[in-house]
């Protein structure tokens, strides 16, 4: 990764971060959709990963959450 991805990365995490762990699909709109469809539609699916596996960590979403479901068709667009 270059240092303006690394960047990028690192600020996505820390505005996540900010939303806190129980922000939900309030983050998931406003935050993580809009920059993992950016970072898919410049190519970088690698990153997408990325961005979903820190979406993950920090927010937990309970299996059949309406969370989960939004995360797990963004995952399938990185197949």
């Amino acid at each position: 990764m270059d240092d303006e991805v690394v960047m990028q990365i690192r600020v996505f995490e820390s505005v996540l971060s900010q939303y806190g762990r129980r922000a939900g699909l309030d983050a998931f709109d406003r935050l993580v959709a809009p920059f993992f469809n950016q970072v898919l539609a410049e190519g970088r699916k690698n990153d997408a990963k990325t961005v979903l596996g820190i979406t993950r960590r920090m927010l937990p979403a309970e299996q059949g959450s309406q969370l989960a479901l939004e995360l797990d068709k963004l995952a399938n667009k990185t197949k």
